[in-house]
């Protein structure tokens, strides 16, 4: 062990958040990109591979690279959080964004 074990809860906190961040960015792509089956498993790799390196990032910074099976597990509670609890809330959110966008679009069509 390398600090103290008192510094525990902030990396917990840090890898939760950065499991949360994932998640929604994951939920994102797959809500947004529902035609194309190819570029939704495209950018669906990629955003595993971005949560992969931010896992290992935020890892290094707050907790000096030791991987511990709290940290693993802090990530992929966040992940799965997002997913499975506010999933239908982050769609509502971004209905609401998608319209507002749109229909921004329309009125600057009508002038």
């Amino acid at each position: 062990m390398l600090y103290s074990t008192l510094s525990q809860p902030f990396v917990f906190l840090c890898l939760f958040a950065t499991g949360v961040l994932g998640g929604v960015v994951f939920f994102t792509i797959t809500f947004v990109v529902k035609k194309s089956k190819i570029l939704l498993h495209t950018l669906q790799f990629f955003c595993v591979c971005f949560c992969f390196v931010s896992f290992h990032l935020v890892n290094l910074f707050t907790n000096y690279g030791e991987i511990r099976m709290f940290s693993v597990g802090a990530f992929l509670l966040g992940f799965f959080i997002v997913n499975i609890l506010f999933s239908k809330f982050i769609a509502k959110i971004l209905k609401k964004l998608y319209n507002l966008i749109r229909g921004k679009r329309k009125k600057e069509k009508d002038c």
